[in-house]
């Protein structure tokens, strides 16, 4: 289990891309191959798996992005789409973090 905190996050987007590249950061330094990331964000998944890597879903999330793909390009990892249905726990905490609430 970890908790993270990100300051000044501008969106759900912003979270949860910044999720993922906090994700793909540690795995890649534990060594990790082919780890496999879920996200309900069909935006995102769908950047990642797409060829054009210069133009993410928002510029603001641009680092984020750029540390996901940098790192997971390292441990050939994949990202899946899921159903947010199935990602309550995550979904739950990005809401609040949307609104600033402390968790």
């Amino acid at each position: 289990y970890i908790k993270a905190l990100l300051r000044d996050s501008k969106s759900m987007l912003m979270a949860e891309a910044a999720a993922l590249a906090l994700g793909a950061q540690m795995l890649c330094t534990l060594g990790v191959q082919q780890p496999f990331f879920l996200s309900d964000n069909q935006q995102l998944v769908n950047f990642f798996n797409g060829k054009d890597h210069n133009n993410p879903p928002h510029w603001k999330i641009k680092p984020f992005t750029q540390s996901f793909i940098n790192n997971t390009s390292r441990n050939n990892a994949r990202i899946f789409k899921i159903d947010r249905k199935l990602n309550t726990t995550a979904h739950v905490l990005a809401t609040q973090a949307s609104r600033g609430l402390t968790f």
